[in-house]
């Protein structure tokens, strides 16, 4: 709680499940694991994420994603987990942990390679959104503006005011003004004074920017009843689709097998990412020696969600599988993505091949997949006429008279005057502010700096002791 940690407070304890058995706390093989992730407001539980009957062994990795991947308005308060395993003589062991978030600004939990019991943090574990995170800006000011003096200043200002005076400057400046005046000029100028732009310029379009909106983490499912055709990602060229185009094939890995492309099991995988830049490779991964059923699941995290200037490409996946006779089949997917802004390349419940994209699937940054907004003038400025309007205009010119104005205005100037009032004026023109305010610090506001998606890796030889998750 120094203001300089992320996490308030760690519990972490690991017991024989029957205080009868011998104790022997080192576990073997995972069976069953709740990972509970709170809100900040009074501790409420915001997602619960449970599953068993597993035989997750050393090394092998879990994962959550944090309900503040789907809503960016949620401060989380901390995450608890419980695993339930087995030691070497069957026996059961327990492990539970809790930690407690400060909510400070700037301040991230964990770091890459933290444990907390058997648990690591891995190092692809995705960050919390920059503004979730960061300190907002444009402060107020530091101290109240200083209440005005009951008299007049005796010397004149050496610096041009920063507010308009009360009455009228007497006689002109000498020099041309540097801002419009607010009452029209009563003759034409002598020459134009708008030059037509060179370039002319027009709104930007979802068609002119290179945007990356696939996910920041993939997830999806395995579903053997699925097949290329029943495919439901959609591509095309209209302008229209986050996807620009699909291919899919199944194929027995021997021709000479008979033809059952049903898996029942996959055994390995490979997904590759590719980055726009001519659909050159920016990450792969891969994992074998699997026995995936259907149902079972599989996730990516995308190069994006480090690298936030990145745009993605394509994606393409190979999974091996076996059928029920044990005879290999292989699945192969590439999709290439329009890079249109905007558009989202997949919905939840789209599919391709065995693989089902998840509703957790974690959504592209904002500022990563919208138009940028300010954009130039659709029409380019006029050209200038040759001769100058015989009539004056109206209103207000838009840009400063080529020569000063040879009589001063008859009312009070709404701008300040560039050069300083030479006389005090009979009144003070500022009002101290009522109530003074200061920078907004990192104590003042509550941040959330927890990560998007949890990443771990299984490690037995660590324990609570062992925990370096700091508080």
């Amino acid at each position: 709680t120094s203001g300089s940690k992320g996490v308030a407070s760690v519990e972490c304890d690991i017991n024989m499940v029957n205080d009868e058995d011998p104790i022997d706390m080192v576990p073997v093989t995972v069976t069953s694991f709740e990972i509970i992730e709170f809100g900040s407001n009074r501790l409420a539980p915001v997602k619960i994420e449970s599953e068993g009957d597993l035989s997750l062994e050393d090394g092998r990795r879990l994962a959550l994603t944090s309900e503040t991947a789907v809503d960016s308005s949620l401060v989380t308060g901390g995450i608890k987990a419980t695993a339930s395993a087995v030691n070497a003589a069957g026996h059961g062991i327990k492990l539970n942990w809790f930690i407690r978030y400060s909510n400070l600004c700037e301040v991230k939990p964990f770091e890459s390679g933290d444990s907390i019991g058997w648990m690591i943090f891995n190092d692809d574990t995705v960050p919390a959104r920059d503004e979730s995170c960061i300190l907002p800006t444009d402060p107020p000011t530091l101290n109240p503006t200083v209440a005005p003096t009951d008299e007049p200043s005796p010397v004149p200002s050496q610096s041009s005011s920063q507010f308009p005076t009360i009455n009228p400057t007497k006689k002109p400046s000498k020099k041309p003004s540097a801002r419009p005046s607010l009452n029209p000029t009563q003759k034409p100028t002598k020459k134009p004074t708008i030059q037509s732009s060179p370039n002319p310029t027009r709104f930007m379009t979802k068609m002119d920017h290179l945007c990356s909106c696939s996910p920041l983490v993939y997830k999806w499912t395995l579903d053997f009843t699925r097949t290329c055709a029943s495919s439901s990602v959609s591509s095309g060229t209209s302008g229209s689709k986050g996807v620009a185009s699909v291919e899919c094939d199944i194929n027995m890995v021997n021709d000479e097998d008979p033809i059952d492309m049903v898996p029942v099991t996959v055994t390995s995988f490979e997904i590759i990412e590719f980055g726009s830049n001519r659909l050159a490779p920016v990450k792969i991964e891969s994992e074998g020696d699997l026995s995936l059923e259907d149902g079972r699941r599989l996730a990516l995290t995308s190069e994006t969600a480090v690298d936030s200037s990145l745009v993605t490409g394509g994606i393409k996946a190979t999974a091996s599988a076996v059928n029920a006779a044990g005879h290999g089949i292989k699945l192969n997917w590439f999709i290439r993505y329009s890079n249109l802004c905007e558009v989202k390349p997949f919905e939840s419940g789209d599919s391709i091949g065995w693989m089902i994209f998840n509703d957790d699937t974690v959504p592209a940054r904002d500022e990563s997949c919208i138009l940028p907004t300010d954009p130039p003038t659709l029409n380019p400025t006029v050209a200038p006429t040759d001769e100058p309007s015989p009539v004056p205009s109206q209103s207000s010119s838009q840009f400063p008279t080529i020569n000063p104005t040879k009589k001063p205005s008859k009312k009070p100037s709404a701008r300040p005057s560039l050069n300083p009032t030479q006389k005090p004026t009979k009144k003070p023109t500022i009002q101290s502010s009522p109530n003074p305010t200061r920078f907004m610090t990192k104590m003042d506001h509550l941040c959330s700096c927890s990560p998007l998606v949890y990443k771990w890796t299984l490690d037995f030889t660590r324990t609570c002791a062992s925990s370096s998750v700091s508080s």
